[in-house]
């Protein structure tokens, strides 16, 4: 293998964790509504969550560090730091890359439903101290081949995986390793890469080239030091760690000068808590309509992920709130209705999830039941309080099963109703064979019947506050 083959570079290890540099939003609000409320929703940060976020990404680096071991001065703290850069609070959450942080020595990435997930040795603007860094390691260390000894870098890779909390027991059961050294000629320097690789699948058009493997985990290690370049773990669910959650975020948020955004992000935690009570009886209802498989009644207990809108947002936006179990993620963002429910692929792996019924279910493409499978997408609408008779009457619909090739297919069906040429109002997506739900979504208010989730006490609920706002310095 080439020395810069696994090679991150930093432009890509940014592209990657999708940092956002943070910017200043607040100076032009136009409208009170519409595109640029989203705007300033996808950019929003104000210096009091930075410097929240920042400690707590710290915090945790501290903590990997002690555990892994890592070549750093600890405590870190902030004046440590030769960069930090924190995703917008609306980014964190439905990307989950919450940010970064580095040191003269590492690069640490909360990129992965925001747990930790990327450690990489620090070499300067853009890697630019890497190569001389190789050819130091091969005037050091170029050895004979008969010293090659991967097992040697296996070990040590598991050790760092285990102390950082990864689950290597499960990332061993679902992946093969692949090790290897820095080949040259008849030498090599020991310089190893230490891959877990699954098979990938992806729904998807069968005459579009997808790859068929994935790297889910990745370190790179000078083994006679043991010393770790690099460490990647690309797949939360093996990741133990906690999730990093900033508390009391709309209160940072609202630590501005600008009187617009106080009053955007201002809530209470006494109408949070009534907002997700409201949330939780409409979910509960939904999944009993629907005889989803969750465990009743959902409970504040049983959600990983719980995002209730403030006021304004749910005045002017029309959302609501979004809540996740382990199985499903519920919002309430169009017309402040329960609105969506998607298999929640943030706690499951999707691709180990499609290999599954790929290798259950395949079958010849004349065995597609789409009728069959369009009766239950219907049925779910109806007991989901959508209306199934405007939705005929409106608009038309296309379905497709999930096309491996022209011959074969996975009964996995999406339908979409599409109004006029483009104007996609809803999507339902069935396994069939098993009668799973995979999503629900109703893009068009007027079509749900369901009630608007509001608070009728809201107004003593967000009377309900002894802090007054503090302003940024």
């Amino acid at each position: 293998m080439n020395a810069s083959s696994t090679r991150y570079s930093r432009l890509e290890i940014l592209i990657l964790v999708g940092a956002i540099i943070a910017i200043d939003p607040f100076l032009n609000i136009v409208a009170a509504d519409g595109a640029d409320i989203s705007m300033i929703r996808m950019r929003l940060n104000t210096p009091a969550y930075r410097n929240a976020a920042t400690q707590i990404i710290i915090d945790e680096v501290n903590q990997f560090c002690r555990e892994v071991k890592l070549p750093e001065r600890l405590p870190i703290s902030t004046n440590d730091l030769t960069e930090a850069s924190i995703t917008a609070p609306l980014m964190s959450d439905s990307a989950g890359m919450l940010g970064t942080i580095s040191t003269t020595n590492y690069h640490y990435f909360a990129s992965r439903n925001n747990k930790l997930s990327s450690v990489v040795r620090n070499f300067g603007p853009s890697d630019a101290l890497r190569a001389a860094y190789l050819d130091d390691l091969k005037r050091r260390y170029l050895w004979p081949n008969t010293s090659v000894d991967t097992n040697a870098a296996y070990k040590l890779a598991t050790q760092w995986l285990a102390a950082a909390s990864v689950d290597v027991r499960a990332l061993e059961r679902d992946s093969q390793v692949e090790i290897r050294e820095w080949n040259v000629g008849n030498q090599f320097v020991p310089l190893y890469w230490v891959r877990w690789i699954q098979p990938f699948a992806r729904r998807g058009n069968f005459l579009m080239p997808i790859k068929s493997t994935d790297i889910v985990a990745s370190i790179e290690l000078v083994e006679p030091e043991h010393l770790l370049l690099q460490m990647h773990v690309e797949k939360p669910q093996y990741i133990n760690r906690h999730r990093l959650v900033v508390p009391n975020r709309e209160e940072l948020l609202q630590q501005t000068d600008n009187p617009q955004l106080r009053e955007m992000w201002f809530t209470t935690k006494a109408y949070k808590a009534a907002a997700l009570q409201a949330m939780l009886s409409d979910v509960n209802r939904v999944c009993t309509d629907l005889h989803l498989p969750e465990k009743l009644p959902v409970e504040t207990g049983d959600l990983t992920e719980i995002r209730i809108e403030t006021p304004f947002f749910s005045d002017h936006q029309h959302r609501f709130a979004t809540i996740c179990t382990s199985n499903y993620v519920y919002a309430a963002n169009i017309g402040n209705k329960l609105c969506y429910i998607n298999k929640n692929f943030r706690e499951q792996d999707e691709s180990r999830f499609l290999l599954g019924i790929k290798s259950r279910y395949t079958a010849s493409m004349s065995e597609a039941n789409t009728l069959q499978a369009y009766v239950i997408a219907t049925q779910w609408l109806a007991s989901a309080s959508i209306d199934v008779a405007a939705l005929g009457r409106d608009c038309h619909v296309e379905s497709t099963p999930w096309s491996l090739d022209k011959n074969q297919c996975v009964p996995l069906y999406t339908f979409r109703w599409i109004r006029g040429q483009e104007e996609e109002i809803a999507t339902v997506e069935v396994l069939e064979p098993e009668r799973l739900l995979l999503k629900l979504w109703v893009e068009n208010a007027d079509y749900i019947k369901r009630r608007s989730l509001a608070l009728p006490n809201r107004e003593s609920l967000l009377a309900q506050t002894n802090a007054p706002l503090s302003h940024a310095q």
